[in-house]
């Protein structure tokens, strides 16, 4: 079920998984970005999403300031709320070095204050990614 469409994200539903699954494209500038953030927070606890699959492929990165605050976002919502069970990232192989140097850098600031059950695998293909949060 698609929750929201944009030219930057687009978020679908699976319920049967309790999966939110995100496609981010283009150039995402800082305000948009946290204001999505907010959104995919907001859709996480009004579904009670316990895994997530962010499609990254097509995103053409987001600056140091996005990336400080979807950690602390991340780290605020497992705080006041639960863990995520499992968290799947899919991102080119070739992916340009800002894009792929950002999505590291977030995940390693999430995982140096928080790592504790966090299950977290990175991916090449959607299917590939999406059968391992199913699995």
């Amino acid at each position: 079920m698609q929750l929201y469409k944009d030219n930057n994200l687009t978020i679908k539903y699976a319920k049967e998984s309790s999966t939110l699954l995100m496609t981010w494209s283009g150039y995402t500038n800082d305000d948009t970005y946290c204001n999505l953030i907010d959104l995919i927070n907001k859709l996480m606890v009004a579904n009670k999403v316990k895994r997530t699959l962010h499609d990254v492929r097509e995103h053409k990165g987001i600056t140091p300031k996005s990336q400080d605050y979807a950690a602390e976002l991340s780290l605020e919502f497992r705080q006041k709320h639960w863990q995520m069970d499992k968290r799947a990232m899919v991102i080119k192989p070739d992916h340009d070095v800002f894009s792929k140097y950002g999505v590291q850098r977030f995940v390693k600031k999430v995982e140096d204050i928080d790592y504790e059950g966090q299950r977290r695998e990175f991916f090449d293909d959607v299917e590939e990614a999406y059968a391992w949060i199913m699995g």
